[in-house]
């Protein structure tokens, strides 16, 4: 005869295992840290048109949003992302009255281009989501024509 306790501590047992994968995460004040020396080291030099960042996280109701307004129209040739964390970021590029480009990004540090190629706009907007809350750093710029 079986013990009836066996089936009810199996049950048991497999709650548990499956309560014990949890969603990752990440130090905040390491990613603030990190955001904070990228925005201490950018450069505005030639080529950077805009620089935005900001906290994302699970995309519960949102994505964080950041928009960056150029003073005139300016033609936009891709956007660095870079984020924090070992995590990916959904990240979408809204250029103003043009495309709207989306892509994953590993949240390795590392800068990533996302290309837009598109004609002069007054501003872009950049969404982001990511498993846990982290930062990301942007950087729109434009292509340069060196002429002779």
């Amino acid at each position: 005869m079986t013990n009836p306790r066996i089936p009810l501590a199996l049950a048991a047992v497999a709650l548990l295992l499956t309560g014990c994968t949890s969603a990752p995460s990440v130090d905040l004040d390491a990613a603030r840290e990190w955001y904070d020396g990228v925005v201490d080291a950018e450069s505005d030099g030639p080529g950077s048109i805009g620089i935005a960042g900001m906290q994302i996280g699970p995309d519960g109701s949102d994505p964080a949003e950041v928009r960056m307004d150029f003073a005139q129209p300016t033609e936009v040739s891709r956007i660095d992302i870079r984020c924090f964390g070992g995590v990916t970021a959904a990240v979408r590029v809204a250029v103003a009255g043009g495309a709207t480009t989306e892509q994953d990004i590993a949240c390795d540090e590392e800068p990533h281009s996302i290309t837009v190629d598109a004609p002069a706009a007054d501003g872009v907007t950049v969404s982001a989501t990511a498993p846990t809350r982290t930062y990301l750093h942007a950087t729109a710029l434009q292509e340069l024509t060196i002429e002779r």
